[in-house]
């Protein structure tokens, strides 16, 4: 069993609402050390399984956090891009509600596919200069990454035509 799932059956084990500290759960599980109950805290704490309560305190909530597939982070991305025309990682990422760098691996991808191209840089409101993009070819971008698959008929059907 490694260390998070170790770390995970004590917390279970504990009574519901019951404060403690990676020294004491570290103690617990005979670990020389907290360093490492404290990385497997903050993972914890990014699946919202374990929320800080003070300093140094934490409890134990239960809830794993259901992680999204790839598939459906990319999707929500490229409607963002050809929603959006001219876009930052940044943005796209806070419109997607994705990782920036899963963002602009992304866009890195698609520059090199030649779907994307750089369109300048911008300034943020933080002062920051970051680089923008813009989708080359708006239609071509829908059909090949928003709607793969979802092709509609152009053609009407023949028993469906209108004689004038």
């Amino acid at each position: 069993m490694g260390l998070a799932q170790s770390v995970r059956a004590h917390l279970q084990g504990l009574s519901r609402g019951k404060n403690f500290s990676p020294a004491e759960v570290a103690g617990a599980l005979g670990l020389p050390n907290a360093i490492k109950v404290r990385d497997v805290f903050h993972d914890f704490m990014k699946r919202s399984e374990i929320k800080r309560v003070g300093p140094g305190r934490y409890r134990y909530s239960g809830v794993k956090l259901h992680r999204e597939r790839p598939r459906e982070i990319k999707a929500r991305l490229y409607r963002a891009m050809h929603i959006r025309g001219i876009f930052s990682a940044r943005q796209i990422a806070m419109l997607a509600d994705a990782d920036k760098h899963y963002a602009q691996k992304l866009i890195r991808q698609l520059v090199r596919a030649g779907d994307v191209e750089v369109a300048g840089k911008e300034k943020t409101h933080r002062g920051t200069i970051e680089r923008t993009y813009r989708v080359r070819r708006r239609d071509a971008f829908y059909l090949e990454y928003v709607a793969p698959g979802k092709t509609r008929r152009l053609e009407k059907p023949k028993d469906q035509e209108v004689t004038p």
